[in-house]
C-alpha cells in the first residue's frame, strides 16, 4: 500500500499541474496543517467530491488532529468511493496525478472499517458487532469479525441461561460453531420448562409433542421412575400396561418377573406365566422351566468340570476348575482362586469374582470378598455389599446380618428392618426371633419390638404356639399368646413329640400335653441321661432308671418293656423290638419273650421283614427267625436308595438288594445316591454315573476303569 507522504511528493513534482484548491489541500495535508486542508477539501469537495472526499475521510479518521470522527470519516470515503466510480477517465488519471485512486480508496475504507471493528469490540456486545458487520460489509477480516459476534453473542445467551435466548441464538446465527451446543443447551432448557411440575402427566405431553427432542429418552426414565416408586411386581406390570413404547419396558419386565420368580421354582414360574400372560419372552421362560425340571451332573474333562444330565449328555462344557451341584435353578462354579454362579443355559449370573460363596437357599446366597460377605438374589444382583461379618438364610421374610459385632435384620426387600443391636441372634420362626443383649435372651416379633424382655437363659419353640424358657436355672412354658402353661419350676423339659413333653421336677419326670397338662405323672427316676432320649415314636418311649436301665412305656404311661435291659430300640408291637443285655442284642416279642439269642454287637430294627446285625466285627441281614438272608461279611452296611444296601468289602464299596442279589460288586471306592436312580461311583479316583433302573452307566470318566456291573449272586455259607 502507498503511503500518503508518497502521495504528496507525487503532487510536489507534477509541477506541471495547475496548483487549484484540490492541490493546495493535499499540500497542507502533507504538512499536518489540518485547518488549512480540512478548510480547501470542503470548498472543492462539491466540484471535486471523490478526491475532496478522499481527503476529509484521512482527516476525520486521524487522531493527531481536532477534527477526529470516525462517522464522518466513514461518510466521506463512502462518497469518495461512489463519486470516484462515476468519473471519467480523464478526471480518474487527474486525481490518480494526484495519488487518488480506488485503491487508495478502499485502502483508506479498510482503516476506517478496521477502526470501526476495534471499537465493537470493545463494546463487547452482539448489538454493536452487528452494527458494525451490516455497515462494513467490504471488511477484508469479516470472518473474524463474524467469529468474534458469534463468541459475544454465545456468551449473551448463556448468561442469561434461558431457553428463548439460546433459541435466538442458533437461530439468529445457524452457522455459527457454537450453534450445536447452544441447540443442545436450548433442549435441555426447554425439556426443563415444560416438566417443571414434574408430574407424569407433564413428561408424557412433552413425549407427544416434542418426540424428537433429544430429552425424550430421559421424560421415559421419569415416568419410569415415578411410575413405580413401590417395588411390586403389580406395578411394574401397571407401568408396562399404561405406557407401551416406553423404553424401560423390557427392564420393568424384567423387574416383575425378578419380583414373582424368587427361588427359580418351577412352580413359581408356572404361576408367573399364568399371572402375566402378556409376558413377551414365553419361549425364554419354557425353556428355563425345561431346564429346571432336568438334572444336572457335575463331570469332569480332564482337569476341568463341566455339567452333563441324566442320559449323560453334555449340557454346559468342562471349563471350570470345580463346580457344586445345583440349587435353586444355579450352580456354585470356581475358575483360579475365584467363585460366582451360572445357571443352567450355561450363562454367568454371578461374576466368578468372589473368594467363597454359599449355596443358594430361598432365593439368596451370601458371597465373600476379603474378611467380608455379601448378599446376591438368584437373579445375580448384590442386594447387600461385602461388609458384613455374618449373613444367615432368609427365613419368614427376614435374614439375619451381623455388622461389627452386632446382629439386625433385613427383609425381603434387602432393606434393614431391625438395626444391629443385638450380640446374638436367631432366625425368625413362626414370625419371632430369639435375641440375645448383655448374655440374657429375649424374644422380638418381626417389628424388632420385645414380646419377651431379654432376661432368659434359654429360648426355643416347641411349636407354632408353644416356648420353653429357662429362667435362673429352671424351666417353664408359654404359649405364644404369652400365657404361662407350666411355671418356672421344673428341672428340665424336652421337646414336643406325638403331642407330649417330658418334664422333670425334683428328680422324677413325667409327660404334659400342649396344654401343660399332666397325661403321665411324674413317677419315673430323673437323670441327666433321660434326657438322651426323651420323646415318643410311634406311641411308645424308652424309660431310663438311675442305673441306666431302659424299659419301654405306651402313651398311658403304662409300662410296656420292663426297665431291665441296658438299650431298647423301637418297640413293634406286631414283631421283634431289639434289646440289650450283658453286653449283646438280642430280640424281643411284645410279650418280652426272647425270641432271638443276645448274641450281636448291633441289632438294628426290622424293617421289610430284615434286621441289620453286627456279629464278630462283620454286617448282615436276618429274618425274624434269626437266620441271615444277607451274610455277615460286610465291613458295613446301610440302606440305600430303591431298599438296596450299600455295602463294604475290603475297603471298597458294592450294592446288594435285601434277597442277596449283588447289584455293583464291591470295587468301588465311594458310591452315592445323586437321584432315586441315579448315583455316582468312584474308582481311581475319577467318577461315573450309573442308572439303577436301566442298569447302565450313563457317564464313564477317561480312566475309570470300568468294571461289569453285574456278579454272580453271593451264596450263604
Amino acid at each position: 500500500m502507498r503511503r500518503v507522504v508518497g502521495v504528496f511528493l507525487l503532487i510536489f513534482l507534477a509541477g506541471s499541474l495547475s496548483a487549484g484548491k484540490l492541490d493546495k489541500a493535499f499540500e497542507a495535508l502533507q504538512v499536518y496543517n489540518y485547518f488549512k486542508a480540512k478548510a480547501l477539501f470542503e470548498k472543492s469537495y462539491k466540484k471535486d467530491t471523490a478526491g475532496a472526499g478522499y481527503g476529509l475521510s484521512i482527516i476525520f479518521l486521524r487522531q493527531d488532529n481536532p477534527f477526529h470522527e470516525p462517522d464522518s470519516a466513514y461518510k466521506y470515503v463512502l462518497t469518495a468511493e461512489k463519486s470516484f466510480a462515476r468519473l471519467d477517465e480523464k478526471k480518474k488519471a487527474k486525481l490518480f496525478a494526484l495519488g487518488v485512486d480506488s485503491m487508495e480508496i478502499r485502502e483508506q475504507k479498510e482503516k476506517v472499517s478496521l477502526l470501526f471493528f476495534e471499537k465493537s469490540k470493545r463494546a463487547n456486545n452482539s448489538v454493536a458487532l452487528n452494527t458494525f458487520i451490516k455497515d462494513h460489509p467490504w471488511f477484508k477480516d469479516m470472518d473474524e469479525a463474524i467469529a468474534f459476534r458469534n463468541r459475544v453473542a454465545y456468551r449473551e445467551a448463556t448468561n442469561e441461561n434461558t431457553w428463548q435466548s439460546l433459541q435466538a441464538f442458533f437461530t439468529d446465527y445457524p452457522e455459527a460453531k457454537q450453534a450445536a451446543t447452544a441447540r443442545h443447551k436450548y433442549d435441555r432448557l426447554y425439556y426443563e420448562y415444560k416438566t417443571q411440575s414434574k408430574k407424569i402427566s407433564a413428561f408424557k405431553s412433552f413425549i407427544k409433542d416434542y418426540p424428537m427432542n433429544p430429552y425424550v429418552g430421559e421424560a421415559q426414565d421419569e415416568i419410569y421412575a415415578r411410575s413405580t416408586t413401590k417395588e411390586s411386581a403389580k406395578v411394574y406390570h401397571n407401568f408396562i400396561v399404561q405406557n407401551p413404547n416406553n423404553k424401560n419396558v423390557k427392564e420393568a419386565w424384567k423387574r416383575v418377573y425378578m419380583l414373582s420368580v424368587t427361588q427359580n421354582d418351577p412352580a413359581q414360574i408356572s404361576a408367573f406365566l399364568t399371572n402375566y400372560p402378556d409376558y413377551p419372552n414365553k419361549n425364554e421362560i419354557l425353556l428355563n422351566v425345561e431346564l429346571l425340571n432336568e438334572d444336572f451332573l457335575p463331570f469332569r474333562n480332564g482337569n476341568l468340570w463341566g455339567y452333563i444330565n441324566d442320559k449323560g449328555v453334555e449340557k454346559i462344557k468342562a471349563k471350570f476348575d470345580w463346580v457344586e451341584p445345583f440349587s435353586e435353578g444355579l450352580a456354585m462354579v470356581g475358575k483360579g482362586d475365584f467363585t460366582g454362579f451360572i445357571n443352567k443355559s450355561g450363562k454367568t449370573i454371578v461374576p466368578i469374582t468372589y473368594d467363597d460363596a454359599g449355596n443358594f437357599i430361598n432365593g439368596f446366597a451370601w458371597v465373600q470378598k476379603g474378611d467380608f460377605l455379601g448378599l446376591v438374589n438368584n437373579h445375580g444382583q448384590l442386594v447387600l455389599p461385602a461388609r458384613y461379618d455374618n449373613i444367615g438364610e432368609m427365613q419368614n421374610g427376614l435374614i439375619r446380618v451381623q455388622r461389627e459385632g452386632k446382629y439386625g435384620y433385613f427383609n425381603n426387600d434387602i432393606q434393614l428392618k431391625i438395626a444391629f443391636r443385638f450380640d446374638r441372634a436367631k432366625p425368625f420362626e413362626k414370625g419371632y426371633a430369639v435375641v440375645t443383649e448383655k448374655g440374657k435372651q429375649g424374644l422380638i416379633n418381626q417389628n424388632g419390638n420385645y414380646v419377651l424382655q431379654p432376661q432368659f437363659e434359654w429360648i426355643s419353640f416347641l411349636n407354632d404356639s408353644l416356648l420353653k424358657l429357662k429362667i435362673e436355672g429352671n424351666y417353664g412354658l408359654l404359649n405364644i399368646k404369652l400365657d404361662t402353661l407350666l411355671p418356672f419350676e421344673y428341672q428340665f423339659i424336652g421337646e414336643l413329640s406325638e403331642g407330649k413333653i417330658m418334664v422333670a421336677a425334683n428328680d422324677e419326670y413325667g409327660f404334659v400335653n400342649e396344654l401343660g397338662e399332666t397325661v403321665i405323672d411324674l413317677k419315673f427316676t430323673f437323670s441327666q441321661m433321660a434326657t438322651s432320649d426323651n420323646e415318643f415314636s410311634n406311641g411308645y418311649k424308652g424309660v431310663r432308671n438311675s442305673k441306666g436301665l431302659f424299659g419301654l412305656i405306651d402313651s398311658t404311661g403304662d409300662k410296656i418293656y420292663p426297665i431291665m435291659f441296658e438299650q431298647v430300640g423301637a418297640f413293634n408291637p406286631d414283631g421283634l423290638t431289639a434289646v440289650m443285655r450283658y453286653g449283646k442284642w438280642g430280640y424281643a416279642n411284645s410279650n418280652v419273650k426272647l425270641k432271638i439269642n443276645y448274641k450281636y454287637q448291633f441289632a438294628g430294627d426290622f424293617e421289610f421283614g430284615l434286621a441289620k446285625v453286627k456279629i464278630k466285627d462283620k454286617y448282615g441281614l436276618i429274618n425274624s427267625d434269626g437266620k441271615f438272608v444277607v451274610p455277615n461279611e460286610y465291613d458295613d452296611m446301610d440302606d440305600f436308595a430303591q431298599n438296596l444296601l450299600r455295602v463294604k468289602k475290603d475297603g471298597f464299596i458294592g450294592l446288594l438288594n435285601r434277597n442277596n442279589e449283588l447289584v455293583l460288586s464291591a470295587k468301588y471306592e465311594q458310591i452315592e445316591e445323586i437321584t432315586e436312580n441315579l448315583i455316582l461311583l468312584q474308582l481311581n479316583q475319577k467318577q461315573a454315573y450309573y442308572n439303577l433302573t436301566d442298569n447302565a452307566f450313563v457317564f464313564v470318566e477317561a480312566g475309570f476303569n470300568l468294571q461289569p456291573p453285574i456278579e454272580e449272586t453271593v451264596t450263604e455259607e
